[in-house]
């Protein structure tokens, strides 16, 4: 008998669907038709999307015991370390948190998978900064632009965070820090 194997869902929304029919409690479908009304989306579209968020978040994110904090809480834990310790924090949370975070996803640490994570996975679902990305083929880099718009000190963490992550990779990354984004270059 063949050994199933857990691949990661595609990042990039198919064409394709399938047909399925689910049972699911009361209660529920009625929140669901009721935001479906007001999102002016059909009831399908919402679970489609809960269930996209499943697979490509919440089953990952539960086995590395990640925990949701209000963002209030977290922006004024960050305002209470020192400069030095967010860079600690920053430097050790890209080289394990995260790069082991891609690792298990992906099955493997390189540029374009963690590009893809700081495109799509973070941004979507972490909800810590919004991403823009450009690849300059002139220069032969990629170019992330991280919009959090947390401050400085976020600012410094997240350069931190990334100059752990891409080492990972084996690259060491460019960066234009501002109080509320940063601009990334890794070279390919």
């Amino acid at each position: 008998m063949a050994q199933a194997t857990t691949s990661p869902p595609k990042l990039h929304k198919t064409t394709r669907t399938s047909t399925r029919t689910f049972r699911i409690d009361e209660d529920v479908d009625q929140r669901l038709q009721q935001l479906s009304d007001g999102m002016g989306v059909s009831a399908n579209q919402l679970a489609n999307r809960a269930l996209r968020k499943l697979v490509e978040w919440d089953d990952y994110a539960e086995k590395f015991g990640f925990v949701t904090w209000p963002s209030a809480l977290v922006v004024e834990m960050m305002a209470s370390i020192s400069d030095p310790d967010v860079e600690r924090l920053g430097l050790w949370a890209g080289s394990n948190i995260w790069t082991e975070f891609i690792f298990f996803w992906f099955k493997k640490i390189s540029t374009e998978n963690i590009v893809d994570a700081l495109k799509v996975l973070f941004p979507k679902y972490a909800k810590g900064f919004d991403c823009e990305y450009l690849y300059d083929a002139v220069d032969r880099k990629h170019v992330i632009v991280i919009k959090h718009g947390l401050g400085q000190k976020w600012s410094v963490y997240y350069e931190h965070l990334l100059r752990g992550l891409f080492r990972g990779a084996g690259k060491e990354i460019e960066v234009d820090g501002m109080e509320n984004q940063l601009v990334v270059r890794v070279k390919t």
